[in-house]
């Protein structure tokens, strides 16, 4: 909560345009750090899947923007009492969400690493 204060007061200090660059670099920021969590994670994968490097950088801005995007909605959400249909617009989000970055996976990966890859994470869900 305290993060939103402060961006609420630097609104009320900052021009417009000001405010705009601040949030572009706060995303950014937050944007390189889930590609650094995305990288970590395909560690994981690239050997048993036969990624390439060359397929790992192309994977991970899909995957960094994934994660981030689903983190965002989190925090815009968090500490609310949702209502249903509120819950349903999160769940929509999130599929989203979800959907782009599993679109973005299969145009990186062939169809064969892509099923062993579904397969790998839902082994890990267990």
């Amino acid at each position: 909560m305290s993060g939103m204060n402060t961006v609420g007061k630097l609104g009320k200090v900052l021009t417009k345009d000001q405010m705009k660059g601040y949030e572009a670099t706060i995303n950014e920021v937050i944007g390189g750090m889930f590609n650094d969590i995305a990288e970590i994670r395909l560690i994981d994968f690239q050997d048993p899947l036969e990624l390439s490097d060359s397929h790992v950088e192309k994977l991970i801005p899909i995957m960094g923007k994934g994660m981030h995007g689903l983190i965002k909605i989190v925090f815009e959400n968090a500490g609310t009492r949702l209502s249903l249909p509120k819950k349903v617009s999160i769940g929509n989000k999130i599929k989203k969400v979800q959907k782009e970055a599993d679109n973005g996976v299969k145009s990186v990966m062939t169809s064969g690493k892509y099923e062993k890859w579904q397969a790998m994470k839902e082994e890990a869900k267990k």
